[in-house]
């Protein structure tokens, strides 16, 4: 304390010393910094008001207040992220874990390795087109149906069917992605394929991996899928 009183007499000393315009400059100094800090902390306890707010445990519905929640995080800077107190970086960082799951899961369809705000959708098939019955003919289908691959914005959700020029190359940019079926029957198989329905009504055979009940595959493109 010593010490302290010390360096304070010293800087009124020093304060006492300068002139009048030099005086009103370090005050000026002064008040512009109190004033950036000030503002700081509006920013970060808004935050940490706005993850209060969100209830433990989210569901879909929450997933637009979600992108609203990262840009509030994404325009804070350094200094001001690191006065956020421990509890609310990690409950922010779980709701994000928690978007991941809901986002990423459809059935037994997984997207891997993809940024939270892309959802995948599985929806089941009950007839295959004859395209696609041909190209699997007397094997049986262990999984058929329509995956679909959305994408959550400042200005909602998108899929491909709903998504303009400029969130179709948002979607572009993500890809490829990594999907997993994950199929119990596959554990009795010995030799697994994944065939995919294009566009144009033909129909490609994507490269697997297979693992115990799990077979994995790389795609840009998403439409009616088949593991047989």
């Amino acid at each position: 304390t010593e010490n302290v009183s010390k360096e304070a007499k010293a800087a009124k000393e020093a304060y006492d010393a300068l002139s009048d315009a030099q005086k009103a400059l370090v005050n000026a100094q002064a008040k512009d910094k109190a004033a950036a800090i000030e503002a700081a902390l509006a920013d970060v306890n808004a935050f940490e008001k706005a993850v209060e707010e969100f209830a433990d445990i989210i569901t879909a519905e929450d997933m637009d207040e979600m992108v609203m929640l990262e840009n509030q995080y994404e325009n804070l800077s350094d200094a001001e992220i690191a006065l956020i107190v421990d509890e609310t970086e990690d409950k922010y960082n779980g709701l994000f874990t928690q978007a991941k799951a809901l986002n990423h899961k459809s059935g037994n369809v997984e997207l891997i390795d993809a940024p939270w705000y892309i959802k995948i959708t599985a929806s089941e098939i009950a007839q295959p087109s004859e395209a696609m019955k041909k190209a699997y003919d007397e094997q049986e289908a262990v999984f058929l149906g329509d995956i679909e691959i959305g994408i959550y914005t400042e200005d909602g959700y998108f899929n491909k069917e709903t998504a303009d020029a400029n969130v179709g190359a948002l979607l572009e940019n993500e890809a490829p992605f990594t999907v997993a079926f994950d199929i119990a029957k596959l554990a009795s198989y010995n030799n697994v394929r994944v065939l995919h329905e294009k566009a144009d009504g033909t129909v490609e055979e994507i490269k697997a991996k297979v693992s115990g009940t799990t077979v994995t595959v790389e795609t840009e493109h998403f439409s009616p899928y088949a593991v047989v």
